[in-house]
């Protein structure tokens, strides 16, 4: 999908929060998105600031922010945190699913 996508419908999907119509699946992946965020240092105030400098926790490159609203940006289902934080939480919440299934599986 395309970044202008990805922005009406993260957008439109802040639209729909206020009246409390979200899917959960989406309500809860953005909370998770929003909690990595809030610990960031790219924050500036309710934007993942353009004028802050980070390195990717997967691929070690610098990087600077995307200057995207955080809260309709963890909406969009696309959307990538330039630092890859949110990929590496959702990497490591697989791997625990995947360690808890085989554990259970082996009792």
């Amino acid at each position: 999908m395309s970044q202008i996508h990805d922005i009406f419908q993260g957008w439109g999907r802040s639209i729909q929060a206020k009246f409390q119509s979200l899917p959960e699946d989406v309500q809860k992946r953005s909370e998770l998105r929003m909690s990595i965020c809030d610990s960031c240092h790219m924050r500036s105030n309710k934007v993942c600031s353009p004028r802050r400098e980070g390195t990717h926790v997967i691929t070690g490159e610098k990087k600077k922010g995307c200057g995207c609203a955080l809260l309709q940006k963890t909406l969009a289902d696309n959307a990538r945190c330039p630092l890859g934080k949110w990929e590496f939480a959702f990497r490591a919440i697989q791997k625990v699913h995947e360690i808890e299934q085989k554990f259970a599986a082996g009792k």
